[in-house]
């Protein structure tokens, strides 16, 4: 009896350490987060600023747009990673509306192909005419596939294609991303969805990745009620497949 509680005692001891250590992290993020808040709001005042003041021809203003659009994108998600105790429970607060998939994801790779023409990608997307209704938030459907598609071009070689279609399967819309990258080891897809995880796969473009991405997309979708899972062969690239139920 005396071991056995020894025993209980020292796992009591490291659950407490986890929780500990899962708090720090935590903490960590919010503050990393709320301190990104001040130079993307001095970024977007100068952004403005360029808007007001410079003489722009419309291509220039376009790529002046983007990055307005971009900022304000980035604001909206750090200010849903701040409540970060939210994302934990499960308890986000959700503003489900109906949306139509089609016309966010095209907006998304428009938003995304210069990014892409950067490593010389191209992508392919087919979307249905509208119409492709959904009842989820906004934001959070936005965040989804920038992260999917944004994954795919930075894991992605140079001089390869990225496929985005939106097709219906009985009575949901499927959105999947198909990159011809790496692929995904069987050890890396046990662990893909999960918090901190960095995969074999890296980058292909110096590019950063803090292996939160994935984590944060599997609770939005599966806050929305939604399905994500990935199909991959290792070598022959990778499928990540969005499921949510028709409006």
């Amino acid at each position: 009896h005396s071991e056995l509680q020894t025993q209980r005692d020292e796992i009591c001891q490291k659950n407490q350490d986890l929780e500990n250590l899962n708090n720090e992290k935590n903490n960590l993020i919010g503050i990393v987060a709320h301190d990104l808040k001040s130079p993307l709001n001095q970024i977007g005042g100068l952004i403005t600023l360029l808007k007001m003041t410079a003489d722009l021809d419309t291509e220039s203003m376009e790529y002046v747009d983007t990055m307005s659009d971009s900022v304000n994108r980035l604001n909206s998600m750090i200010a849903k990673i701040l409540d970060i105790e939210a994302i934990e429970a499960q308890t986000l607060n959700l503003n489900l509306e109906k949306v139509d998939l089609s016309e966010v994801i095209g907006k998304i790779v428009g938003n995304y192909r210069f990014t892409a023409k950067e490593k010389n990608i191209l992508l392919v997307e087919t979307l249905p005419d509208g119409n492709a209704n959904v009842n989820v938030d906004a934001s959070y459907a936005n965040q989804i596939y920038e992260n999917l598609i944004s994954n795919a071009i930075k894991f992605s070689p140079s001089d390869k294609n990225i496929f985005i279609s939106l097709y219906q399967v009985e009575n949901t819309w499927r959105c999947e991303i198909k990159d011809e990258g790496p692929g995904i080891s069987d050890d890396d897809k046990k662990k893909l969805f999960g918090k901190f995880q960095k995969l074999s796969a890296k980058p292909t473009g110096n590019e950063i990745s803090t292996g939160l991405g994935l984590s944060i997309v599997k609770k939005y979708v599966d806050a929305m009620n939604g399905k994500i899972w990935c199909e991959s062969e290792f070598g022959q690239g990778a499928s990540f497949i969005v499921q949510f139920a028709k409006a």
